[in-house]
């Protein structure tokens, strides 16, 4: 892997970089795509179902941003990774993934232009996004997940999974508006036994699986 991603780095395809986040963290290696190697990509994409190297719809990101946040991100990563497998052990075929920033583009840009309606329309309009979405409105706000899989059944049928990284600075108010919109939790390295806690202490049902 490592004489691959220095051919990769060589042709200016991606970008390794080091994130270092204080003296108590460990650094993290990262590799992100550069726009050549986006190009690349899309330029190539498959032009039939069954290829599944790039799904048609499939968005696709370049560049090192928020470096704050990496670290979330690459867990976020290890998530899908884990909610993947179990899908394909399961017989079913992945289509796309869907980030929530590419959600929150979908939802929140109709829903702005809807705030110059009345109260009662903007709520009818709300509820529309969210269910043209597969989303939830709860106590007005409709919920997005850090990452949204979408999948085809050994049946055949088109199918999603909305999933959550909890971590151990989740509130239960938090935990419970996410689980009624329907998420399944992954928790964060070293959170799953205070989550699990808190899930008990409400009472609140949700899936809730360790990475």
């Amino acid at each position: 892997m490592r004489q691959d991603l220095r051919a990769l780095a060589a042709q200016g395809l991606v970008q390794p970089r080091t994130v270092w986040n204080g003296p108590k963290s460990k650094t993290l290696n990262v590799v992100v795509l550069t726009k050549l190697g986006k190009q690349l990509l899309e330029r190539h994409r498959p032009h039939t179902k069954s290829d599944a190297s790039l799904p048609a719809k499939q968005a696709v990101y370049a560049g090192f941003v928020k470096p704050a946040e990496v670290r979330h991100d690459a867990a976020i990563y290890r998530m899908y990774h884990a909610a993947a497998a179990r899908i394909v052990k399961q017989g079913g075929v992945i289509r796309r993934v869907i980030l929530d920033y590419e959600l929150k583009t979908r939802v929140y840009t109709p829903l702005a232009k809807a705030k110059q309606q009345s109260a009662a329309e903007y709520t009818k309009q709300q509820a529309a996004v969210a269910q043209e979405h597969g989303l939830k409105v709860i106590n007005g706000k409709i919920p997005l997940p850090d990452l949204r899989i979408e999948y085809e059944t050994p049946g055949g049928e088109t199918a999603r999974v909305d999933l959550e990284l909890a971590t151990h600075h989740y509130h239960g108010s938090h935990l419970q508006m996410k689980a009624t919109a329907g998420f399944t939790f992954y928790a964060a390295e070293g959170s799953a036994a205070r989550l699990t806690r808190v899930l008990e202490e409400r009472d609140i049902v949700a899936t809730l699986l360790s990475l």
